[in-house]
């Protein structure tokens, strides 16, 4: 009897260590996707150092990117259905600012800037090592941001409710009612993705003059 009751507590012990371990995982897991990247003080109007072309015809929604981040697929998906609802007539022009390293333009070929390719007249901006997302504002792979035609910024924030979450969020609420009323978001809302700087920090002092080297403009067109 001593010897089965000793092999049913090591097996209790056993599963109790395994469930734990189950749970701290699950734990972490869930801590992860539900903690939002770094935030940065998000311009409030369409800086005039930027190399970003702006139209005052239309509004302007950039959308900045990290081309390896799975979890911005999400934000992508969301972005196409809110547009698809739009007006055509009143739909802003569309720039995806993606991240590169110094010299790295091959980092415009991955699954998620292939995504990116589908939108209508859609830009795709190569933002070598971060550079134009450190003078927006933006430090995190997912960050949207909406400007008027005068350059006022409408919305700022992410489109999903936790990393790689593709359902509904406040975000996507909030961009759909200054997509249709032109008014403004009262808040900013959390982005969950990669780092779209280097480091996190300003890519270097040159940013602040509006100096800009080696970066790409690419138009899609359908």
């Amino acid at each position: 009897m001593n010897r089965i009751s000793l092999k049913w507590v090591s097996s209790l012990m056993t599963i109790g260590a395994w469930a734990l371990c189950v749970t701290v995982i699950t734990a972490l897991t869930w801590s992860y996707d539900l903690t939002p990247g770094a935030k940065a003080a998000v311009v409030r109007s369409w800086p005039s150092e930027t190399s970003l072309q702006r139209s005052e015809d239309t509004a302007r929604l950039l959308c900045f990117l990290h081309p390896k981040c799975p979890c911005s697929v999400a934000t992508v998906s969301s972005l196409k259905k809110l547009l698809a609802e739009s007006d055509s007539a009143d739909r802003p022009s569309l720039t995806f600012v993606v991240y590169s390293p110094p010299g790295e333009s091959s980092w415009l070929e991955t699954p998620i800037c292939r995504k990116c390719r589908e939108f209508p007249d859609a830009r795709i901006y190569r933002d070598e090592d971060g550079r134009e997302a450190w003078r927006f504002g933006a430090t995190t792979s997912g960050h949207v941001l909406l400007f008027s035609r005068s350059g006022q910024r409408l919305f700022t924030g992410g489109l999903t409710a936790s990393r790689g979450h593709d359902g509904p969020s406040a975000g996507q609420e909030a961009l759909r009612l200054c997509l249709n009323a032109g008014a403004a978001a009262d808040r900013e809302y959390c982005v969950f993705g990669c780092s779209v700087t280097s480091s996190g920090i300003a890519p270097s002092n040159s940013v602040r003059t509006g100096q800009i080297q080696d970066s790409e403009d690419l138009r899609v067109s359908r």
